[in-house]
């Protein structure tokens, strides 16, 4: 995927115009975040575009990993207002019903809500769901969450952390290539 290459041209060339469309309408290249919700918004498009990177490559179902990848923390602010915390468990138990609802009203068939509800309600939980679109949407979330958290790391704790985390091969080229591109593909510094 080319760089320069955004989320909303992805979606329209590869998944269905009518859903992904809508869903990624906000996704319109826009100045940068400033509030909590630009910044979840900001968030979902990137991991979407990582997640369409990797299924590219690896596969799985476009649409699932486009509308989970879109939609997977949709449970954020209602954890947020309903236990003052955004842990991880109380967004999967939130966010499904509220991707549900999103999806339904968006003439959505019910066998794709329900896949896509199944990602979100273990998105922080790998190990509990093994299809590839689990994988690419918990690759891309790795790698988006993992710009927060490298700069305080040395080439080595990446690394080990992309090897031991991550669970496609294209999710852990990408990161290197993201957050170790002066070291070789295999090799330590």
């Amino acid at each position: 995927m080319p760089k320069s290459e955004g989320l909303s041209s992805i979606s329209q060339r590869n998944a269905s115009p009518s859903v992904t469309g809508r869903l990624t309408l906000a996704g319109r290249e826009r100045e940068p975040p400033r509030d909590a919700n630009a910044r979840r918004i900001a968030h979902a498009r990137e991991v979407a575009s990582h997640a369409l990177a990797i299924q590219a490559v690896e596969g799985g179902d476009r649409e699932i990993v486009t509308m989970a990848s879109l939609l997977h923390d949709v449970g954020i602010k209602p954890a947020e207002e309903r236990y003052k915390s955004s842990a991880g468990h109380h967004q999967e138990k939130l966010g499904p019903p509220i991707a549900g609802e999103i999806l339904g009203n968006m003439g959505v068939e019910e066998r794709t809500i329900a896949a896509v509800k199944e990602l979100i309600a273990h998105h922080h939980t790998p190990g509990r769901i093994t299809t590839k679109e689990f994988a690419c949407l918990w690759d891309a979330d790795c790698i988006v969450n993992l710009r927060e958290i490298a700069p305080g790391m040395g080439p080595e704790k990446i690394r080990a952390l992309i090897d031991r985390k991550l669970l496609t091969e294209e999710g852990k080229r990408i990161a290197r290539e993201l957050f170790l591109p002066d070291l070789p593909a295999g090799g330590t510094p």
